[in-house]
């Protein structure tokens, strides 16, 4: 009787210690990777929550939109998950849902404001999942995404490895932070022009994304002023700041470019000409034109007003 027990005792830990290894398997394709310890208003700041509102069925309704590239979710940790299921339980009264925005066309929708009710699928402007590709749960407080047809785990990495490339939807980005992670790329050749005052309201995050890109200048210092930059392949070529007209011409990669810059103390304008076009938002702040190597051609460009607190983001077509 004592071995028979002893046998029951150790099959039962065999098999406790296989479905543990076979879990942890599952749980390691998650949402989070943890690959970057950051915190979570890294990429949560103020200015990338929007708040939408929607009429359906006669009744209406409210959710919070988070705007994110989907490449930063490797950069967020188990805190900030933690953190952030804590926030949706006390939006779950005000909110009907909490999403998180991937710009290209697909989103995380978190029904009800509630972890364990994640859609992955194509989203509307409002952040709501109009078709669902995935489904999520919070397992060991890790969101943990299955197949929506077969329940096979397939993880956020499976997500993010069909996620269309950001040249497809540079052009759809209207935040700030966002736009400034979108740049870190060997394939753009990046013109940058300050129009009237681009450094308001140029603090923090923004100052640290804009460093990040390779820029050397302190934006506390810019006040007023006007600035040129130039970035080719992440190389910093030029940048500039002056309480003068700024101008710059040159030929990269024969794409022949001439920008001006002229802050609120000498005329307030901004001029990017690539190939003799001006690709200029001629808006106060900072204006971007971004120019694709592989393309062959400007695939965007917009002005943020960094001059207002919410970093507004306009594009003239």
């Amino acid at each position: 009787m004592r071995k028979k027990v002893e046998r029951f005792f150790l099959f039962l830990v065999i098999a406790i210690l296989a479905f543990s290894v076979l879990f942890a398997n599952k749980v390691d394709k998650t949402f989070l990777l943890e690959n970057k310890n950051v915190g979570f208003f890294e990429y949560f700041a103020s200015n990338k929550l929007r708040k939408v509102a929607v009429v359906d069925n006669d009744k209406n309704l409210e959710g919070v939109r988070f705007n994110i590239l989907k490449k930063d979710l490797k950069k967020i940790t188990r805190d900030d998950y933690l953190f952030f299921c804590r926030m949706l339980n006390s939006y779950r009264s005000i909110y009907s849902w909490v999403s998180l925005y991937f710009y290209d066309g697909t989103g995380i929708q978190f029904v009800d404001c509630d972890p364990n009710n994640a859609l992955y699928g194509a989203i509307d402007e409002y952040g709501r999942v109009i078709k669902v590709l995935n489904i999520g749960k919070n397992i060991e407080e890790q969101l943990v995404f299955f197949n929506k047809q077969s329940s096979e785990n397939v993880g956020i990495s499976g997500i993010e490895e069909k996620g269309r490339d950001i040249n497809g939807y540079l052009d759809q980005i209207d935040d700030l932070l966002c736009y400034l992670e979108a740049l870190e790329s060997k394939d753009y050749i990046i013109f940058i022009a300050a129009n009237d005052d681009c450094a308001g309201f140029l603090r923090d995050s923004p100052q640290v994304k804009l460093k990040e890109l390779g820029l050397k200048t302190d934006f506390s210092q810019v006040v007023r002023k006007s600035y040129l930059a130039v970035i080719d392949k992440e190389q910093v070529l030029f940048e500039k700041t002056s309480i003068n007209l700024i101008e710059k011409s040159g030929d990269i990669a024969n794409v022949r470019y001439s920008i001006e810059s002229a802050g609120a103390e000498s005329g307030k304008y901004a001029s990017i000409l690539i190939d003799g076009r001006d690709y200029s938002s001629h808006w106060r702040g900072l204006n971007f034109a971004v120019y694709s190597i592989s393309e062959k051609q400007v695939i965007d460009y917009v002005a943020f007003d960094t001059y207002s607190e919410n970093w507004d983001c306009k594009r003239i077509r």
